[in-house]
Formats: structure tokens, sequence, C-alpha cells
């Protein structure tokens, strides 16, 4: 019989050594390969970004630091696990609301102690067996290459295997990653009509949502949660959907309801307190949001901006002396990362506005535009907005604009970006104006845009790519002129050879969306032409 777990490498993270050591004598006897050990989460992060596990057993309580939760999140969000890695949380915790908020994280077991080498072993086994043919799409997915990816998944599909959902799931999901939602949707649906599969339902709901139709998408989400009523994915975006319509009191009470099942998650935390605050709600917001700066410590989840949020929440109950202590305390915790100390000066500067020093509120200011200033590009979108905001607030308008102007022409064809930008506007009764801004630059970029594509369909190709590189040096982050500018050098390598600046501009482009926009479905249909361009 074949040994799955021959030659694995393995890591172990627990804070007990005799623990540690138990596991790993449980282990030798299965041939795994090179088993590594650590005692914290912190360390269990450096290892997997120094080295490829295909195993992971992690304890959920780690001590000081990071929990076993926390390490899955982040090994996630951070791409240091993929489709073919093993992860299982090992625990002795018993509790209802940590246990559901672990399995939320979606670990591919969780394994209760006290167990044996049996036990162990075919969780394992079990696990490595409905893995064993996803190699080849996880080899793919890594090199971003999700075209190729989406091939092999049917060519997995049409030899019918045992984990057959499995690899229909993923299909979909890469879908969604290339932006190509009409095609995710079709399989979402496609299963729905053999049977009602919860990540189907979940998928489609979602699907719905992002093509505004959100009466259906509450529907299906509804219907999800009346069959599995744990499912509390399905709960937040039905709080999505009521936020989205301005029913803020039943956006919290979803949300709730979620927060008692899996309290531990810390985006549903975080928008539960920022539903409350939106909603005049000051005592239920700041209790949620004192919350989640506790679960979101040492996690990928920790930033400035939580203590920024709960120190205005504080300021507007009137104790702005809660809210500097706050901020004051917050400052030396973050004070190597640029962005949260962003948040933290502009909270700073409305607290100082409040408590009337005028002179330490306009020091805050400039430090967060400073700070702004300083920051590697490109700058997060949101952190300009916020200093956008502040600046028009405190008579600035027209270092306002200029930050708005940067975001709305880099980011022209994301309407979220585009509503975020109106926003600033609107929050300071100049609506109008807001909508000439926007206008202005869409015009400006439409017809730049237009006019480099007329240029090379007739033919004069250099012409072209001098107006879209030109363009680029105003505009290095604009999506879309990136996007044509591939487009032609695509053109261009077709009948010949590009050259090397061309080709270093090429990969440039090529690297800028992979980064900022790796889903966006004009770019990944012209990486699928790049690619056979390539291979010919």
């Amino acid at each position: 019989m074949e040994n799955l777990l021959k030659d694995r490498r393995v890591l172990i993270v627990d804070d007990y050594p005799d623990m540690r050591s138990m596991i790993k004598q449980m282990l030798e006897p299965l041939q795994v390969g090179e088993i590594d050990m650590v005692d914290n989460g912190k360390d269990a992060i450096a290892n997997l970004k120094l080295n490829t596990y295909d195993i992971i057993l992690c304890d959920y309580n780690l001590g000081e630091g990071k929990n076993g939760q926390q390490v899955l999140e982040e090994a996630q969000k951070s791409s240091l696990i993929d489709y073919t890695s093993i992860f299982v949380i090992i625990t002795a915790e018993s509790s209802k609301e940590i246990v559901m908020s672990a399995v939320e994280s979606e670990p591919d077991d969780y394994l209760a102690k006290p167990f044996n080498k049996d036990l162990l072993r075919k969780r394992l086994e079990r696990i490595a067996l409905r893995k064993r043919n996803l190699a080849p799409i996880a080899k793919w997915v890594k090199q971003l290459n999700y075209n190729n990816a989406i091939k092999t998944c049917d060519l997995l599909i049409a030899k019918a295997p045992k984990n057959l959902n499995q690899i229909i799931r993923i299909k979909a999901s890469l879908y969604e990653k290339i932006g190509d939602l009409k095609a995710a949707d079709k399989i979402y649906s496609e299963v729905l009509s053999q049977s009602a599969l919860p990540w189907a339902q979940f998928g489609h709901g979602i699907i719905l949502f992002k093509n505004k139709s959100y009466k259906e998408a509450q529907t299906v989400f509804l219907a999800l949660i009346k069959s599995h009523p744990t499912y509390t994915p399905a709960y937040d975006w039905i709080a999505k959907i009521e936020e989205q319509q301005g029913h803020l009191d039943k956006a919290t009470e979803w949300l709730t309801i979620a927060a008692s099942i899996a309290p531990n998650i810390v985006p549903r935390q975080r928008q539960l307190g920022l539903v409350s605050y939106k909603n005049g709600d000051l005592e239920t917001a700041s209790h949620v949001l004192t919350r989640v700066v506790k679960l979101a410590r040492d996690s990928i989840h920790e930033d400035g901006e939580n203590e920024a949020t709960l120190a205005n929440v504080y300021l507007d109950k009137g104790d702005s002396l809660q809210a500097l202590k706050l901020i004051n305390s917050a400052k030396k915790r973050f004070r190597s990362r640029p962005e949260s100390k962003i948040y933290l000066a502009l909270s700073e500067n409305k607290i100082q506005i409040a408590r009337g020093n005028k002179d330490l509120a306009e020091q805050a200011l400039k430090e967060a535009t400073k700070l702004y200033n300083n920051l590697s590009a490109p700058v997060p979108i949101d952190v300009g907005v916020s200093l956008s905001s502040a600046l028009m607030t405190n008579g600035d308008a027209e270092s306002s604009k200029t930050i708005l102007k940067n975001i709305a022409q880099d980011n022209l064809h994301d309407k979220n970006v585009l509503e975020k930008v109106q926003h600033v506007f609107n929050e300071h009764s100049i609506s109008d104006e807001g909508s000439s801004f926007i206008s202005s630059i869409s015009k400006t970029i439409v017809g730049l845009n237009n006019k480099g594509v007329s240029l090379a369909k007739s033919g004069k190709i250099d012409d072209s790519k001098k107006l879209f590189k030109t363009a680029l040096t105003e505009m290095p982050y604009n999506i879309t002129i990136h996007i044509n500018y591939i487009q032609v050098l695509l053109m261009e390598m077709k009948e010949q050879m590009l050259s090397t600046s061309d080709q270093m501009a090429l990969n440039s482009s090529i690297e800028l969306i992979r980064e900022r926009e790796p889903n966006n479905f004009a770019f990944n249909r012209l990486m699928d032409l790049y690619n056979k361009q390539r291979e010919k």
C-alpha cells in the first residue's frame, strides 16, 4: 500500500516541549521527511516564509503572541501554504466559540487532544489522499498563471476523481480570481442544479451581490443559513446587503448573530464595530472595537486603524482624554508602521481640535501628510482617502484634491474607489464639484486610451507605444493604461521580437498589475494570449 506521507516535510508548532517530542515520535514511523519544530507562532510564520512544508501541525494555544488560528490566517493571506499543504490545528480547547472560530478559518482538520498515533496517521492519510492530485494546479497558481490552472482543473475533472467537488470548487474560485464572474457563477449554478452544496450556494450568492442583485443574493444567503445555521460567512454577507440598503439596525443584528457563533473572527468584529459606530450606537461600537484591538493583537489584522477608530468613538462619547491616551499608547506600538501612524495622527488631529489645541492639531496633520508623502508607492487607497478628507476638513482643499486626483486617475476602472473619492466631496457638502472632478479626470484618461488603441489598430504601433509610455510617467499606477500598453506590445510581439527595452517595459507592467490587481479579467485574458505566444 502506498505511503502517502513518505518524505513529507513537517512543521510542528507547540509551546510544550514534551508535546512536540510526542508528535515527532508519532510521525517518525510514518517515514515522513524532515521534521522542524518551533514553540511559538512568530517562529512558525518565519519558518513558513523560509521553507515549503507539506504538513503543518499547529497547537491552538501557543502562549504569548500568535495563536494557531492566527498562524493559519497569516499563512493563507500571505500565500505561505497552497492547495497541497496540510494544516491541522491541534488543541485541548473545547469552547464552542473558539472551536467555531478556528474551524471558520478552514484548517484541513481540527484534532482534539488527547490523540494517539493511529488517529493522527488516519487523519493525515485521509487529507493527503484528498489532495494528492492538486499539485499541478498549485504549481500554476504559484506562477500566477490562472488560465493554465483552470485548464489543469478541466483535465482532472475529466477523470472524475474522488475529490471531484473539491476540484470544481477550486476551478470556480480561480475564475473569480481572474475576474470572470460569469464563468464562476455558471459552475456554481451547475453544481446547485444537482445538489444544494453550501460552498456553491455561498459562491453564487457572492456573485449575485457583486452584480448588485442584492435581493436575489439575500434570498440565497437566507436559504443557506436556514439549512446550515452555523455557516457564519453567509450572515456577514446578509449584513453587507442590509448596510448597502441603509438598514444599519438589521446589519448589526446579523453581524451580532454571526459573532455569537464564531466570535474570534476579527474582520467580522471590526465590521460590527464600524456599523454600530455609523449607526450612532457608541456604546456597542466602543465595546466591540475594544475587543477588535485585543483580538487583532499579533495577527495579520493588527493595524493602527483599529485604535484610531476606537479613539474616534471615545471622542464622540465626550472622552477626549481616554481617546488621547489610546492614541499615545498605540503610537509606541506602531512606531515602525507608517500607514498605521497616519491613521493615528489623523485621529490625534481630531482629538486636539476637540481639546482646543490648534497648534497640536496642525502638528498632527502635518505629521500625517509627511508620512503619506514618504510612503512607498503605490500608496494604499483608504489611507489617501482618509488623509484627503482630513485636509479638506482643515481647510487645505488644494492638497486634498491633489491626493484625490492621483487616486482617481490611477483607479478610474474601479467604481468602488471612485465612490470613496466622491464620498469625500459629499461629506463636505460639495457633491457637484466631486462629480465634475471625477468626470473631468475620466474624460481625459478615456480619450488618451482611445487614441492609443486607435493608433495601434491603424498600424502606428510606435506612436501608440510612445503615447502610453508618456502617460505612464504621469500616471504610473493606472491599470487601464498598463493593460492597453501590454496589449500594444503583444501586437508588436506577434509580428516581431520585442526590443530589450520594450520587453522590460512589458515585464514591468505585468508585475505591477499582478501585484495590484491579479484578478483583473482583461489582464488575465492578455496573459493567456501572452503565454500562448511565448509557447510558439
